[in-house]
C-alpha cells in the first residue's frame, strides 16, 4: 500500500515575544520536535495527546497554516511543505478538514444547501441539487435538511453535515480535529461508525487527532502518541493498546474507562500510584532554535 502522506522529521519552533518568558526561559518555544509518520492510502492514522502536546500544530503544518522550522511534508510523493519555499497550493483540493465544533465551522447564516455547495462554487464547478442530496445521503441525513440552518440541527447532525462538506470535493485525505469530543457518548459512536463506513465506501484516508485514546483506537489502524511536542510511541493501534511501551502511553491506556467496576477501581488506583511525569524527563529537542 503506497503512502499518501509522509511527515518527516517535522520541527516547529515559536519565537517568544514575552519579556517575562525571556527572563527565566529560552526565547524559543519548541512546539513540535522531530515528528515523523506516514499515512498509507486508504488507511487511518491517529495522533493522541493532551492539550499542548503539539498534535494540532501538526495539522496546521500539513494545511500550511504554520510554516515549518525544519522537516518535510509530502503528499502522494510530491512536496507539500518544506523550508525552501511556499506551501504547495495544488494539494488543497486533495485535503479536507472536519473540525471539533461544527457550530463554528459552519456559517450560521447559510442554509445547509449553501454550506455544502460552497466548496464547489469556490472551485468554479457548482454542485447540482442531485449532488447535494447525494452528499446528505452519504452521511445518513434526509434531503429536506438542505433547507435548514445549522442552529436547527442537533450536534450530531451538524457534525454529519460537516463531514459531508469535507467530502464534497472528493478529497484523498481528511484531517479530523477532535471530531467527536463535543458530542454525547452515544452520538460519538454513531459518528465513528459513519466515518468507518465512508472510508470503506470512498477509499478516503484519515488523519485524526484527539486527546481520547479509546476513540482514536476505535477508528484508526495506526496511532502515534505525542507528549510535549514529541512522538513518544507509534505503531499498530492494537499493539499500542495491548503493550504500551512509554510511560505516558501507559497512563493513557489506564485512563480508558472499562465496564467492570472492580477493574476500573484497580486501574484508578494504579494510575494514582504512578509517579508524575516531569517535563524534565523529555529529551532536548535535537533541532535548536
Amino acid at each position: 500500500m503506497a503512502d499518501l502522506l509522509t511527515v518527516t522529521d517535522v520541527v516547529k519552533h515559536y519565537r517568544s515575544r514575552s519579556r517575562w518568558l525571556r527572563r527565566g526561559a529560552p526565547a524559543v518555544v519548541h512546539g513540535v520536535c522531530g515528528v515523523s509518520f506516514t499515512v498509507p492510502a486508504g488507511s487511518s492514522y491517529g495522533i493522541v495527546g493532551e492539550s499542548g502536546s503539539g498534535k494540532t500544530t501538526v495539522l496546521k503544518l500539513i494545511l500550511g497554516l504554520e510554516r515549518l522550522t525544519r522537516g518535510t511534508i509530502t503528499c502522494d510523493g510530491v512536496v507539500l511543505a518544506d523550508t525552501t519555499g511556499p506551501y504547495n497550493p495544488s494539494f488543497r483540493d486533495r485535503i479536507a478538514v472536519v473540525f471539533q465544533d461544527p457550530m463554528t465551522s459552519l456559517d450560521p447564516r447559510m442554509t445547509i444547501r449553501d454550506s455544502l455547495r460552497e466548496p464547489s462554487v469556490i472551485a468554479r464547478n457548482p454542485a447540482t441539487e442531485h449532488d447535494l442530496v447525494a452528499l446528505l445521503e452519504k452521511v445518513l441525513l434526509p434531503a429536506q435538511y438542505l433547507n435548514v440552518h445549522p442552529h436547527e440541527l442537533s450536534g450530531g447532525q451538524r457534525q454529519r453535515v460537516a463531514i459531508a462538506r469535507a467530502l464534497a470535493r472528493r478529497p484523498q485525505l481528511v484531517l479530523l480535529d477532535e471530531p467527536v469530543s463535543a458530542l454525547d457518548v452515544s452520538v460519538q459512536a454513531e459518528i465513528i461508525a459513519l466515518l468507518k463506513e465512508l472510508r470503506t465506501e470512498t477509499g478516503v484516508s484519515y488523519l485524526m487527532v484527539s486527546h481520547d485514546l479509546g476513540v482514536v483506537a476505535e477508528l484508526c489502524d495506526h496511532l502515534g502518541v505525542m507528549w510535549l511536542g514529541r512522538m513518544v510511541e507509534s505503531g499498530p493501534a492494537a499493539e499500542v493498546l495491548s503493550a504500551p511501551a512509554h510511560a505516558y502511553t501507559q497512563r493513557l491506556v489506564e485512563a480508558i474507562p472499562v465496564l467492570d467496576p472492580a477493574v476500573q477501581r484497580e486501574r484508578l488506583r494504579t494510575l494514582a500510584a504512578r509517579p508524575p511525569l516531569m517535563a524534565a524527563d523529555r529529551p532536548a529537542c535535537p533541532h535548536p532554535g
